[in-house]
């Protein structure tokens, strides 16, 4: 797909750097533009079956528990999956504890920047960029949208 002839872009990389005495912390987050291996990794939960009284073809239970706090899990595991994937951008990055393939160790992804030095504020920082990364927040929206307006004026302004 091309708008005016052009390809979409499609990465909105964000670049967050922490100032240290002994040099810059850098991190990068990309866009995740593929989530199969997650799928793989964390198979869509399914709910169970009940028999209503009096009824004869099952229905599935969305309120059972188990199905919920599966469901839950699940969805916890997707947002740990993209900031994990989101920053392997950032060129060096090396998780002691974090593997890809290993869904239980990416509850180990704040305890891993918290032990490595990072304040609560910088990691905030650091979610803030994936997030902006993988989705629009309004203040980017309000800004291309001015970048949009301002040339469109300049294009009617008389030369």
């Amino acid at each position: 797909m091309k708008l005016h002839g052009k390809p979409l872009s499609r990465m909105n990389n964000q670049v967050i750097i922490f100032p240290r005495e002994d040099g810059d912390i850098v991190f990068k987050a990309a866009p995740v533009l593929d989530f199969s291996e997650f799928e793989k990794l964390c198979p869509e939960v399914s709910p169970p079956m009940m028999l209503k009284r009096g009824e004869t073809i099952p229905i599935p239970d969305l309120e059972n528990a188990k199905y919920k706090e599966a469901t839950a899990k699940r969805n916890r595991n997707y947002t740990l999956y993209m900031i994990f994937k989101s920053l392997q951008a950032t060129v060096g990055l090396e998780w002691e504890t974090v593997k890809l393939n290993d869904p239980i160790t990416w509850e180990n992804i704040d305890k891993e920047l918290e032990s490595s030095g990072l304040t609560n504020i910088e990691r905030g920082q650091i979610l803030q960029a994936v997030m902006r990364a993988n989705s629009l927040d309004m203040s980017y929206i309000d800004e291309a949208r001015k970048r949009f307006f301002a040339s469109v004026q300049q294009k009617e302004q008389p030369q």
